[in-house]
């Protein structure tokens, strides 16, 4: 594995602050009904950071990218699942 060099972690360092201003902002400004997509977008670009450059996932080999994408996949099939349930159960009146 390859070690990171400190001026790229400071590079990854500053765009990742520059990221949390920018999602300062997003929340200030009104985006109608793309509220919702661009701070998610923001948060993603921000994860995607934090996975590649402090995870070290880009110095990675192939296995260790797929079980991070089955992770990736998992967490959202399980919320959905959650909520299925959630959705689908009886009132209980009391």
């Amino acid at each position: 594995m390859a070690h990171d060099s400190t001026r790229g972690l400071y590079l990854v360092f500053v765009a990742l602050l520059l990221l949390l201003a920018a999602t300062v902002l997003v929340a200030q400004v009104d985006w109608g009904v793309l509220n919702v997509a661009v701070a998610l977008s923001v948060a993603g670009i921000k994860t995607a950071l934090i996975a590649l450059f402090f995870m070290h996932l880009h110095s990675e080999r192939g296995s260790v990218h797929i079980y991070s994408l089955v992770g990736i996949f998992w967490l959202p099939l399980l919320l959905v699942l959650i909520f299925a349930d959630y959705v689908t159960r009886a009132q209980v009146s009391g």
